[in-house]
């Protein structure tokens, strides 16, 4: 009886000897698996685990002309898509998100018609990973976009996913190379079951404006013409508040009214179709009211004025490129 109980009180201690070994390198492997997902390695230096740019050393190579990159052998670029600007998220760890803009390039990476093997995924990401190495490039994130990309692009328009390739379900392999002239950008998107990768680049830089003021007369002949003027008058982002240039913009619709006494127009807001519907209307409505205020201050009467925002309900063109959503956030007067 003695032996029976000392061999199930030795069996015992055994058993939760083992289960505390266990339950350590399980804790060890998970953190270590933590950390790793945290790190990120650059050649011949240390591991770091915050994102700073700044630290990130700059590539002296040769990088040749944008987008810098062939396919692989025994594979082609199809459907290939440039733009002089256009977004996307770039992700670190499981907290950054930054949005990056700039010139873009898109496209699938397809096999040749003549090879004859099957689609090899991890020659073609290997290829693209060493090709960037090389260039001084380094990977920054590996897997689907963590909780906060998802929900800044489901936010975004759907109709742009399948070209900016903002697909939530697909892996994604990041890289950033800095270059004396500026950073560039590279995605590699995978998903299990297509026989293709869509690769990106962005080759950062300010968005460039392009549209400029309307003066008072040609304010006058698009409302002879077409009975509405269509204005971009800056406000500060997402406010209701003029910039410099804005109010610039709106003393020149002051000088129409001035010149033509009996002219009544109505001062139309629109936004393109980012962000929340009911906000963008609320902030349509108050940026119309904004020019309608600052014309009262310029002395053009209040019976003469009417206001209203439409948000994005009436865009100009589809809201599918950085662009495009530019000429969608506008002012319209109507001639009333």
């Amino acid at each position: 009886m003695k032996i029976s109980l000392i061999l199930s009180i030795s069996l015992m201690f055994l058993f939760n000897a083992c289960n505390q070994k266990e339950n350590k390198e399980n804790s060890q492997e998970q953190q270590t698996e933590a950390t790793s997902k945290k790190t990120i390695r650059f050649e011949n230096t240390e591991v770091i685990t915050t994102f700073d740019i700044n630290k990130i050393p700059v590539s002296k190579q040769e990088i040749g002309t944008f987008p810098y990159l062939s396919s692989p052998e025994g594979y082609v670029y199809n459907n290939e898509k440039s733009k002089n600007y256009e977004e996307k998220y770039f992700c670190f760890n499981d907290s950054l998100v930054t949005k990056i803009g700039g010139k873009y390039f898109f496209s699938k990476i397809l096999k040749k018609e003549d090879n004859k093997n099957e689609y090899e995924k991890s020659f073609v990401i290997k290829s693209y990973e060493n090709a960037i190495k090389k260039l001084g490039g380094i990977q920054i994130y590996e897997g689907v976009y963590n909780k906060k990309a998802q929900d800044l692009i489901s936010k975004e328009n759907p109709a742009s996913f399948e070209d900016l390739n903002n697909d939530l379900s697909r892996k994604n392999i990041q890289f950033l190379l800095k270059v004396p002239s500026g950073n560039i950008w590279f995605e590699l998107s995978i998903h299990d079951r297509d026989n293709e990768i869509f690769f990106t680049v962005i080759q950062e830089e300010g968005f460039k404006q392009t549209i400029s003021i309307l003066k008072a007369d040609e304010i006058k002949k698009q409302l002879d013409k077409t009975g509405k003027a269509i204005l971009y008058i800056n406000f500060d982002t997402d406010k209701a508040t003029l910039k410099d240039d804005g109010n610039t913009a709106v003393s020149e619709i002051a000088k129409v009214m001035q010149n033509d006494i009996n002219l009544k127009v109505s001062i139309e807001g629109h936004t393109d179709n980012t962000g929340d519907a009911s906000h963008n209307k609320i902030l349509s409505t108050d940026r119309a009211n904004t020019v309608f205020k600052k014309l009262v201050a310029l002395k053009i009467d209040t019976k003469r004025l009417k206001s209203i925002g439409y948000g994005a309900q009436k865009p100009l063109i589809a809201n599918d490129t950085e662009e495009s959503k530019a000429k969608n956030r506008r002012v319209e007067i109507v001639k009333i």
